[in-house]
């Protein structure tokens, strides 16, 4: 009886591989057939959704962010802009250190969460909008329009963690890093999810002559949307080579201090203007 169970459990493994071809094909599918509105709407849903799942890190640092604040950020007082801030998890950190805090965010919810979360600090100000918006924002609780030149120019920024490479296109990416360097003096620190010579995220060959042509067309269709990929928790996401972020940077006068792109770590890049 124990021997025909342990069969029984290994040959529920076909669930698994049924699963795992599932997900492939409605990555396939969506990013060769979605708009960018579903994309972009698939993401605020699902931003909107997962903040309770971020409530452990409330008041923590990654490991890779501590890293770069300390050893590439002014020290406090200094004034720091945080880009799609979430519900202000690197806003609270910021401000418990003593810094003074610009945060904005695009999902509405988060948005305002933040502006409830950060309110007794004192040192934060909420501006809900997207990288697209910059530097025209709108100021929460008062939903008066904001300009972020008036309260810059900032000492560092932070670009929120991942949201680079969950902008569609890659003349979004570009345009965003052109808006932050234009008001910040200083550091500006970018995660993203990384592209290596062999992805992190294998496709399959095709299995049988067949089923090849489909595959093909399938692939000339995503391809539209670069080296991207779709997933149901976390959503549309690019990406991006070392070479993709230098040369994005350069694209817009900026440098690269510092880049962490390996397999298994956070990848990111700290940014400068070539002036400082």
């Amino acid at each position: 009886m124990t021997r025909w169970t342990a069969r029984g459990i290994q040959a529920m493994s076909f669930v698994d591989t049924l699963y795992l071809g599932f997900g492939r094909a409605r990555s396939a599918l969506l990013l060769a057939f979605a708009s960018d509105a579903v994309l972009e709407a698939h993401l605020e849903v699902y931003y909107g959704q997962r903040w309770e799942d971020d409530s452990r890190l409330a008041e923590a640092w990654l490991p890779w962010e501590r890293r770069a604040i300390g050893e590439f950020f002014p020290p406090p007082p200094a004034k720091i802009l945080v880009g799609a801030a979430g519900w202000g998890r690197e806003a609270r950190v910021l401000a418990a250190m003593g810094y003074s805090v610009v945060a904005f965010e695009p999902v509405r919810r988060l948005a305002e969460k933040m502006a409830s979360e950060t309110a007794p600090l004192g040192s934060v100000r909420v501006y809900c909008g997207t990288f697209q918006d910059m530097p025209f924002l709108e100021a929460l609780p008062t939903g008066a329009r904001g300009d972020l030149r008036n309260d810059g120019p900032f000492d560092g920024a932070i670009v929120g963690y991942g949201s680079l490479s969950h902008l569609l296109k890659d003349a979004q990416r570009v345009e965003t890093l052109r808006r932050f360097a234009e008001v910040t003096r200083g550091p500006i620190l970018v995660s993203f999810y990384a592209s290596f010579p062999e992805s992190t995220f294998p496709e399959r060959q095709p299995a049988a002559a067949h089923a090849g042509w489909l595959r093909r067309w399938l692939r000339r269709r995503k391809a539209r949307r670069g080296t991207s990929r779709f997933q149901v928790n976390g959503g549309y996401f690019r990406l991006l080579s070392r070479e993709e972020i230098e040369g994005m940077a350069n694209e817009v006068g900026l440098k690269v201090l510092h880049a962490e792109i390996e397999r298994d770590l956070q990848p990111y890049a700290v940014l400068s203007t070539k002036n400082a």
